[in-house]
Protein backbone atom coordinates (compact mmCIF):
# COMPACT_ATOMS: atom_id res chain seq x y z
CA UNK A 1 0.00 0.00 0.00
CA UNK A 2 1.53 3.11 -0.70
CA UNK A 3 2.24 5.91 1.79
CA UNK A 4 -0.23 9.09 2.23
CA UNK A 5 2.54 11.36 0.79
CA UNK A 6 2.65 9.24 -2.00
CA UNK A 7 -1.23 9.51 -2.96
CA UNK A 8 -1.44 13.06 -1.80
CA UNK A 9 1.75 13.64 -4.66
CA UNK A 10 -0.40 11.96 -7.36
CA UNK A 11 -3.70 13.73 -6.25
CA UNK A 12 -2.00 17.01 -6.85
CA UNK A 13 0.17 16.00 -9.88
CA UNK A 14 -2.08 13.92 -12.09
CA UNK A 15 -5.58 14.94 -13.10
CA UNK A 16 -6.76 11.70 -13.85
CA UNK A 17 -5.59 10.68 -9.93
CA UNK A 18 -7.43 13.95 -8.91
CA UNK A 19 -10.32 13.55 -9.68
CA UNK A 20 -10.57 9.47 -8.73
CA UNK A 21 -9.73 11.03 -5.63
CA UNK A 22 -12.28 13.23 -5.25
CA UNK A 23 -14.96 10.68 -6.18
CA UNK A 24 -13.56 8.58 -3.68
CA UNK A 25 -13.95 11.09 -1.00
CA UNK A 26 -17.56 11.66 -1.90
CA UNK A 27 -18.17 8.09 -1.62
CA UNK A 28 -16.86 8.04 1.72
CA UNK A 29 -18.90 10.98 2.85
CA UNK A 30 -21.37 9.00 1.64
CA UNK A 31 -20.62 6.07 3.68
CA UNK A 32 -19.72 7.74 6.90
CA UNK A 33 -23.23 9.90 6.57
CA UNK A 34 -24.82 6.13 6.68
CA UNK A 35 -22.69 5.39 9.62
CA UNK A 36 -24.38 7.91 11.74
CA UNK A 37 -28.14 6.35 12.93
CA UNK A 38 -26.12 3.06 14.17
CA UNK A 39 -23.92 5.06 16.21
CA UNK A 40 -26.94 7.01 17.57
CA UNK A 41 -28.61 3.73 18.37
CA UNK A 42 -25.66 1.88 19.56
CA UNK A 43 -23.27 4.45 21.32
CA UNK A 44 -23.52 3.83 25.22
CA UNK A 45 -21.94 6.74 26.08
CA UNK A 46 -24.45 10.16 24.89
CA UNK A 47 -21.00 12.21 24.42
CA UNK A 48 -18.83 10.03 22.72
CA UNK A 49 -21.94 9.05 20.29
CA UNK A 50 -22.08 13.04 19.78
CA UNK A 51 -18.23 13.53 18.90
CA UNK A 52 -18.38 10.56 16.23
CA UNK A 53 -21.66 11.56 14.83
CA UNK A 54 -20.77 15.69 14.41
CA UNK A 55 -17.25 14.49 13.03
CA UNK A 56 -18.53 12.14 10.39
CA UNK A 57 -21.27 15.16 9.57
CA UNK A 58 -18.82 17.57 9.34
CA UNK A 59 -16.24 15.59 6.98
CA UNK A 60 -19.17 15.05 5.07
CA UNK A 61 -20.15 18.87 4.85
CA UNK A 62 -16.73 19.59 3.52
CA UNK A 63 -16.11 17.00 0.99
CA UNK A 64 -19.76 17.70 -0.08
CA UNK A 65 -21.29 21.09 1.01
CA UNK A 66 -24.10 20.73 -1.46
CA UNK A 67 -25.75 17.59 0.08
CA UNK A 68 -24.56 17.81 3.58
CA UNK A 69 -23.29 21.08 4.23
CA UNK A 70 -24.98 23.93 6.43
CA UNK A 71 -28.45 25.28 5.02
CA UNK A 72 -28.35 28.79 4.07
CA UNK A 73 -31.67 30.96 4.56
CA UNK A 74 -32.16 33.62 1.84
CA UNK A 75 -35.18 34.36 2.40
CA UNK A 76 -35.86 38.08 3.12
CA UNK A 77 -38.96 38.37 5.41
CA UNK A 78 -38.45 42.04 6.51
CA UNK A 79 -39.32 45.20 3.97
CA UNK A 80 -37.56 48.52 4.52
CA UNK A 81 -39.62 51.61 4.39
CA UNK A 82 -37.57 54.14 2.92
CA UNK A 83 -40.30 56.69 2.11
CA UNK A 84 -39.34 58.48 6.01
CA UNK A 85 -35.58 58.49 5.25
CA UNK A 86 -36.46 60.65 1.88
CA UNK A 87 -38.46 62.63 3.72
CA UNK A 88 -35.45 63.76 6.07
CA UNK A 89 -33.56 63.54 3.36
CA UNK A 90 -35.73 66.47 1.59
CA UNK A 91 -36.38 68.39 4.88
CA UNK A 92 -32.14 68.63 5.26
CA UNK A 93 -31.62 69.77 1.52
CA UNK A 94 -34.38 71.51 0.75
CA UNK A 95 -33.80 74.72 2.38
CA UNK A 96 -30.43 74.86 1.61
CA UNK A 97 -31.22 74.35 -1.95
CA UNK A 98 -33.77 77.77 -1.47
CA UNK A 99 -31.22 79.76 0.60
CA UNK A 100 -28.52 78.66 -2.46
CA UNK A 101 -30.99 80.16 -5.18
CA UNK A 102 -31.75 83.33 -2.83
CA UNK A 103 -27.63 83.81 -3.09
CA UNK A 104 -27.84 84.54 -6.64
CA UNK A 105 -24.64 86.37 -6.98
CA UNK A 106 -21.32 87.11 -5.17
CA UNK A 107 -18.36 89.31 -5.84
CA UNK A 108 -14.85 87.49 -6.13
CA UNK A 109 -12.35 89.52 -6.70
CA UNK A 110 -14.32 92.83 -7.45
CA UNK A 111 -16.15 91.16 -10.40
CA UNK A 112 -19.88 89.76 -9.90
CA UNK A 113 -20.63 86.18 -10.38
CA UNK A 114 -23.74 84.46 -10.94
CA UNK A 115 -25.00 81.47 -9.83
CA UNK A 116 -25.75 78.97 -13.00
CA UNK A 117 -29.25 77.92 -13.78
CA UNK A 118 -29.77 74.23 -12.34
CA UNK A 119 -29.36 71.18 -14.91
CA UNK A 120 -31.46 68.98 -13.46
CA UNK A 121 -35.30 68.66 -12.92
CA UNK A 122 -35.18 68.33 -9.10
CA UNK A 123 -33.25 71.08 -8.62
CA UNK A 124 -35.20 73.36 -10.79
CA UNK A 125 -38.67 72.39 -9.15
CA UNK A 126 -40.55 74.68 -7.51
CA UNK A 127 -40.24 74.36 -3.36
CA UNK A 128 -42.49 72.37 -1.64
CA UNK A 129 -42.44 74.66 1.23
CA UNK A 130 -43.86 77.86 -0.76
Amino acid sequence: MPSRDAVYNWRDSQPGFREAFQRAQEKRADSLVDEIPDIADNEPDPQRARNKMDARKWFAGVVKPREYGPRLDLQVTEKADIAGALDEARRRVLPRRDLAQQLVAQVIDGQTVYAPAATDSVSAAPSIFD
